[in-house]
């Protein structure tokens, strides 16, 4: 069976439904593993008697186990400088600010809510105050493209600087 148009279009797949071929594994695969398929000869297309003429692998590797991986910031850090938060997978922007906080509070710009893209490095341009003490808290809800829990807690401090002389 052919997959569907909205099933290619959702996984960024250009070829008409005709030209791809759905494999759906039994169990859910482990994070971290490469996994090999085997296509063998024979194997009949959607018209025709003929199948195909060799046998193919190809091998692929699963996402990584989800987890914070670093607040990566100045020490002290600057307030006109955004905040680079990394991750062992990619995470929707909007998905992290809904699983953050601040303490003190820190007003989130609203845009960051729209945004769809995704990378395991999230960039995030906030309204910091120079010399202050921050906490960044981020919900153990958290979950990355792929629907995998972070699954506990974090709380990472740091502090700002105060904001540099200009004339």
């Amino acid at each position: 069976k052919s997959p569907s148009d909205e099933l290619l279009k959702e996984n960024r797949i250009k070829s008409p439904p005709e030209n791809v071929l759905l494999i759906a594994p039994k169990k859910k695969l482990e994070p971290e593993t490469k996994y090999f398929v085997e296509i063998k000869s024979g194997l009949q297309g959607k018209e025709g008697d003929l199948g195909t003429a060799k046998r193919k692998i190809f091998e692929f590797e699963t996402f990584s186990k989800f987890e914070f991986k670093e607040l990566d910031v100045k020490k002290p850090h600057n307030p006109f400088d955004a905040l680079l938060i990394k991750f062992s997978n990619p995470v929707i922007y909007k998905e992290l600010i809904k699983n953050i906080s601040f303490d003190p509070e820190i007003t989130i710009p609203e845009y960051y809510l729209e945004w769809n893209q995704d990378n395991s490095s999230l960039w995030l341009t906030l309204p910091l105050q120079p010399e202050t003490n921050y906490t960044l808290g981020i919900n153990s809800g958290l979950q990355d493209k792929f629907g995998n829990k972070l699954g506990k807690e974090i709380e990472k401090k740091f502090i700002t600087a105060p904001y540099p002389p200009s004339i």
